[in-house]
């Protein structure tokens, strides 16, 4: 009833009520909505005198005040009562002509409000308050901010409370916060005002250095349950017509240095450094723009584990990771945040490890080193439509193995970081790594196999090279001989008579057999290393008898 008795008594007379004017005397207008009986006295035929209303149901004033010529003067008050039926003022406002002008108090559902009006201009003194129940059940009406009025805008001292508490505090000039402003701690239980925060305005503009000694973070724990979590860190921010310019500092509650650099124009530039004092690791950062630019350096305590270059916030160049003693990790290489050439990796001795070559983000190659940086295994990688095509070469003391791999990553992608894990553990599964393409044997440099595989089915012409002289070539179809001959190694023509011979070793035959017109004629025998005879066949121009 008080908000609505507002919006009444603050609007002109006629605007209100659809009243009958008389030359002199009294009127009354019954307004049902309200519940009011308002009595007009008329003079000339116009509003002139004391206004009253009352409340219809109970016949209490309501509000009362003075009108000359359809125009509000002086004071207009607004009662209430108690439960006694005695009544008091709660609000006012003062008129001069119609206009609000002088001290008034306002009063809108809980919050009331204290000022002046210069020709319907606030002017003056201002003060909110919102009212409360206290532990007795009574009314208190509790601060909420006060400060000064001039021509309608905010000027001077303004003080902002929460809940009873000082908020903040500082200076308007023309409706614009100007010079210092404070900002307190609200949760502080000591009954002191503990600044959490200063800052500099010029005409409503942030300038100079604003200075956070600490802030709060707010955690979820629960359902309706937040924690307030005290953080105690100093921060120094510079500023300069409302842009950030100059240095940067924040530190913890022991002084250590947290983060520290420079902006210009709101943005990073130059050097930053960041640290952490549980782990002890510094990071050194370049910045142009905002972006990261130029060098960049990862510390714990004295030894640097990682150094390399930004350029306009994308890795560059060579980045090198090194060990708490300083050896040698890793090295990569970027070309405008794109992975590119190679990358080492080094064990415990200093040997590499690991290389990985990279072309356009892509991993081309990977190769497996032993201890003492001598390869072992070779991968080479090429993207197809159905898959990475991978060609792998496995190299041991006195052999090389070669292979050609159908591989089908998810969406045809190779995850650097992991692969070399997968491979050495499924490299040998058929179902995962499907022999696809040539595969070949070397010893002590020499090709001993070559052939064909499709779809982990032999197939094709493979040629064996275990006799000094002469080829030996069978012929696949799906898995299945369809052919075999002798030529000689020399020319490539068929063998037109010899004997084929393999070796246990000295004076150990292993197999041996006759050759005529490039095909086997007469006995194959394959013997035992202890010499006996493990098998013996015969054939004729080839076919087996």
């Amino acid at each position: 009833m008080k908000t609505l008795l507002i919006l009444l008594l603050l609007a002109p007379i006629f605007l209100v009520a659809q009243i009958d004017t008389i030359p002199k005397g009294n009127v009354t207008h019954i307004d049902s909505a309200l519940g009011l009986k308002i009595i007009y006295p008329f003079k000339n035929s116009q509003v002139t005198g004391k206004v009253k209303a009352y409340y219809i149901s109970n016949k209490n004033l309501a509000y009362e005040g003075e009108s000359n010529g359809n125009a509000k003067e002086g004071t207009w008050s607004y009662f209430e009562y108690d439960s006694l039926n005695k009544p008091s003022v709660y609000q006012f406002f003062n008129y001069k002509n119609d206009t609000l002008n002088g001290a008034f108090v306002e009063v809108r559902d809980s919050l009331r409000v204290r000022g002046s009006y210069k020709y319907a201009i606030l002017d003056g003194v201002y003060k909110r308050e919102i009212s409360s129940v206290s532990d007795s059940g009574t009314a208190v009406w509790i601060p909420l901010d006060s400060g000064g009025y001039a021509a309608g805008e905010r000027y001077g001292q303004w003080t902002f409370l929460n809940k009873g508490k000082l908020q903040k505090t500082g200076y308007y000039q023309d409706g614009k916060k100007h010079k210092h402003w404070f900002a307190y701690d609200t949760y502080d239980k000591s009954g002191k005002d503990v600044i959490m925060q200063e800052i500099q305005y010029f005409e409503g503009v942030k300038t100079g250095t604003e200075k956070k000694y600490f802030h709060y973070l707010y955690e979820p724990c629960g359902e309706g349950c937040i924690d307030t979590i005290k953080v105690k860190e100093f921060e120094q921010i510079p500023w300069q017509n409302g842009s950030l310019l100059g240095t940067y500092i924040k530190k913890d509650n022991k002084g250590f240095v947290l983060e520290s650099g420079t902006f210009s124009e709101g943005k990073k530039v130059s050097a930053w450094v960041y640290f952490d004092p549980e782990t002890k690791e510094k990071d050194t950062k370049n910045y142009l723009d905002n972006k990261l630019n130029g060098p960049y350096k990862k510390q714990v305590g004295e030894h640097v584990i990682l150094e390399g270059t930004y350029a306009v916030g994308k890795k560059n160049n060579t980045w090198k990771y090194f060990d708490d003693n300083g050896k040698a990790i890793r090295e990569e290489n970027y070309s405008a945040g794109v992975k590119t050439g190679e990358w080492k990796y080094f064990n415990y001795k200093g040997y590499i490890s690991l290389s990985k070559i990279f072309v356009d983000d892509e991993m081309f190659s990977l190769t497996e080193y032993d201890e003492l940086g001598i390869d072992v295994l070779n991968l080479e990688f090429t993207f197809i439509t159905d898959g990475v095509e991978i060609v792998s070469q496995e190299i041991f003391r006195d052999s090389i193995e070669t292979r050609t791999l159908l591989y089908k990553p998810e969406g045809n992608k190779i995850d650097h970081w992991t692969f070399m894990e997968l491979f050495k553990e499924k490299g040998k599964d058929s179902t995962i790594f499907v022999l696809n393409g040539g595969y070949s044997v070397k010893k002590s440099g020499s090709i001993k196999l070559s052939g064909n595989y499709k779809n982990n089915i032999i197939d094709g012409a493979w040629e064996y090279y275990y006799n000094a002289s002469i080829i030996w070539r069978i012929e696949y179809k799906d898995g299945i001989q369809i052919k075999e001959t002798f030529v000689e190694k020399i020319n490539g023509n068929p063998v037109k008579k010899g004997e084929y011979l393999l070796w246990h070793g000295p004076e150990r035959p292993r197999l041996e057999f006759s050759i005529r017109e490039g095909v086997r004629h007469g006995k194959s025998i394959w013997y035992e290393r202890n010499g006996e005879v493990d098998k013996e066949e015969k054939y004729k121009e080839g076919v087996l008898q």
